[in-house]
């Protein structure tokens, strides 16, 4: 199989092009023997180089009842076998998943496709999706030009990615299949490991940025760094150096805190002195990414589920709303106060009915339910969803 793989990679074998010296190309890369065994026979077979129907016995290939020897060792042998080739390579596979997750849609549509389509998506056990070990040299063919994508809490100024724990010891998260990724992508050629941070966390006042000059503790060390992305742009960090890193994961920061760290790096001769920013890279903002982002979505383009949701509008709507009613509370208490208050003043909207009717608030009971109903009215107004 490796043999095969090799030949798919170089561009040589596909699908519906299985070349006439498809033995002579196997033999070279040590797929096969001259003299055929039964192995090689059932691998031919499996994969389609060979067509259907064929049997193996003690040296020959039996077509019926035509006989062929199977010692391709000899030109009139090998011709004659020519003659059994397959036409279309069987066996591919898109993508071999651990898991797949999705809306009813999705697992609709995969039973729905045909036999041969479903047999597309491949299923195994983690210890094979997520590492190289076990068959090194065919897993790292199959994952040729590999992008291997996981998230981070927070990234250092020299790369570091912390994923799991908190400096003070606390654990966050199991750290999973992370760093099988990681192993992965430098084991691989021209693998590359994509790691995903937000720049920043918290919100109002209580804004922090994910990109630090130094922490306690790391997932990820700096050495195995390679490209780091935020919502700001990316960073290729893979072979810099640790002044070039530096700069290049300041110029994917928030701008709130890229003087900060300016300062920090070359307090600690990270940075040359006379080092400044370029201007293209200070206005990394939140209000510039969410302009960015609605001019497409005005063309229809990032939609809140791009693949399908089994939540009700309602429910995405409510969610929504409350999640950034609870961000405003964190960041505006005292507003937030007084917008519930006036809440209850107010008269409650036609626009409100599907909303309050999902959480069944229409006819609160008691002061209890009407506090939960005027707090999703108050949600629905800020987030200006009625």
């Amino acid at each position: 199989m490796r043999a095969i793989q090799k030949l798919v990679n170089e561009g040589i074998i596909s699908e519906n092009n299985i070349p006439g010296n498809i033995l002579e190309l196997l033999y070279e890369k040590d797929g096969i023997h001259l003299r055929l065994r039964e192995k090689d026979f059932n691998m031919l077979v499996e994969f389609g180089i060979l067509k259907d129907g064929l049997t193996y016995k003690d040296g020959f290939i039996y077509d019926g009842d035509i006989k062929y020897d199977a010692d391709i060792h000899d030109k009139k042998n090998l011709d004659e076998i020519k003659k059994l080739l397959g036409g279309k390579l069987k066996k591919g596979q898109i993508i071999l998943g651990g898991f797949y997750l999705g809306p009813e849609s999705f697992y609709k549509a995969l039973n729905d496709m045909s036999e041969e389509e479903r047999s597309q998506f491949g299923m195994s056990g983690v210890e094979k999706v997520n590492q190289l070990y076990g068959d090194a040299e065919l897993r790292a063919l199959q994952r040729k030009g590999g992008r291997f994508v996981n998230s981070g809490m927070m990234v250092t100024l020299n790369g570091s990615i912390v994923s799991d724990q908190l400096e003070d010891g606390r654990i966050v998260s199991g750290i999973g299949g992370q760093f099988n990724f990681v192993t992965m992508a430098h084991a691989i050629p021209d693998g590359k490991l994509i790691m995903a941070i937000r720049a920043t966390r918290g919100s109002g006042k209580h804004t922090k940025s994910n990109i630090v000059f130094r922490y306690g503790h790391c997932s990820v060390p700096k050495y195995w760094r390679d490209i780091i992305v935020t919502e700001y742009g990316i960073g290729h960090i893979r072979g810099l150096s640790e002044e070039q890193v530096t700069q290049e994961l300041i110029k994917i920061a928030d701008s709130r805190f890229q003087q900060i760290l300016i300062k920090q790096a070359k307090n600690h001769g990270k940075l040359e002195q006379d080092w400044e920013l370029p201007e293209e890279y200070r206005n990394n903002y939140p209000e510039k990414v969410e302009k960015f982002i609605m001019q497409y979505q005005s063309q229809g383009y990032f939609k809140q589920f791009p693949f399908g949701t089994d939540i009700t509008q309602e429910e995405a709507v409510l969610g929504g709303s409350l999640k950034g009613l609870l961000a405003y509370k964190s960041s505006k208490p005292v507003s937030m106060i007084f917008k519930l208050i006036s809440e209850f003043f107010r008269s409650v909207p036609e626009k409100a009915a599907p909303y309050l009717k999902r959480m069944d608030l229409e006819n609160p009971a008691g002061l209890g339910e009407k506090f939960q109903q005027k707090t999703v009215l108050t949600a629905l107004r800020n987030a200006r969803s009625i």
